[in-house]
């Protein structure tokens, strides 16, 4: 890669990381890049480090838009052993929506084994502990019962008890994944995950206790030809009576040996169109994606939906070539 080109690389990755973005709450898009948020136990995969951060832009056109922001950091505790390992993760999440200044801040450390159950079939169990803090500012809180005819009065009662500034807790998450194999690479994988396992108590606006919320996640490997792959992604989240479904399919592309480009397209149910492109260089890789709104929700966000990025750094380790005990002399 030309000076220029890596120039370019460095610029945009400041500019993803110090520039002030926007966000929803914690839901991400790209939910097969964020398995700290959806199965804890693929945080991590081939490497053997991984680094990766990740911001969420949506309802621009709303005044105080919602901001998301997530970073992660995996590690094998013992990556010699390809058959069977054990990975620990750190998980951070900022995120913050709305003029009444919510923010829930979380930090979640995780553990997942990995098993070779034999050659085609490799099983991974993983838990994180999430201590969350939220935060809700109730004196910016406007309710009708504030309204006094001619403008809202901060003053007046508004006769919620339930409304508190803080609560912390802890929040358990674990996951199962399944994955199979294909002459060596991936060919598919099946995983479900809990979050909110201990079912914490919250005490804020949203509810006293915080429901289990359900994960299945799952993806297949379709390849076309030796440069190209296309990849079926899917998920399924419930939570008492709401859930969520996505499904797309990704064209992966070999550009070189160093170089693939990811292009995509996925459809979130009752809500948004999701367009997705990616470029991984070596150990970068950089991924975009944008929400196009198609439900109700055009008349508030005016068909604006949400942009987001997602930036991940990897290292494999790599042992030097074994000393040759002789050498033969030229003749």
């Amino acid at each position: 890669m030309s000076g220029r080109v890596q120039k370019i690389l460095w610029s945009v990755i400041l500019l993803i990381f110090f520039h002030s973005l926007r966000g929803q709450d914690i839901h991400f898009s790209q939910f097969w890049l964020q398995p700290e948020t959806y199965n804890v136990a693929d945080i991590i995969n081939e490497e053997d480090i991984s680094f990766k951060g990740t911001v969420r832009d949506q309802w621009l056109s709303i005044p105080v838009p919602y901001t998301s922001r997530q970073f992660s950091y995996a590690h094998k505790l013992n990556p010699n052993n390809k058959d069977s390992w054990l990975a620990f993760g750190l998980n951070l999440i900022d995120d913050k929506a709305g003029d009444v200044q919510y923010s829930n801040q979380s930090i979640g450390l995780a553990l997942t084994s990995h098993i070779h159950v034999d050659q085609n079939y490799a099983i991974r169990v993983g838990m994180k502990m999430n201590y969350i803090n939220r935060f809700l500012d109730e004196s910016l809180v406007q309710l009708g019962s504030q309204f006094d005819g001619e403008q809202f009065r901060q003053g007046i009662n508004p006769f919620d008890p339930a409304l508190q500034g803080q609560t912390n807790y802890f929040s358990y998450q674990s996951g199962l994944s399944v994955h199979k194999l294909k002459e060596g690479k991936k060919d598919w994988s099946l995983s479900i995950a809990g979050a909110n396992l201990n079912r914490p108590y919250t005490n804020d606006v949203l509810e006293s206790v915080r429901p289990i919320r359900w994960s299945l996640l799952g993806s297949k490997m379709l390849p076309i030809s030796n440069q190209t792959n296309l990849e079926l992604v899917g998920l399924l989240q419930k939570q008492l009576s709401y859930h969520e479904i996505q499904f797309g399919v990704l064209q992966h592309i070999s550009l070189n040996p160093f170089t693939q480009l990811t292009v995509g397209l996925s459809y979130r149910t009752n809500d948004a169109l999701i367009g997705y492109l990616a470029l991984q260089w070596n150990m970068f890789k950089m991924g975009l994606s944008y929400d196009y709104t198609l439900s109700p929700l055009t008349i508030a966000n005016n068909y604006r939906g949400g942009p987001e990025f997602n930036i991940r750094y990897t290292i494999t380790n790599v042992k030097p070539l074994k000393k040759n005990k002789a050498c033969c002399p030229n003749y």
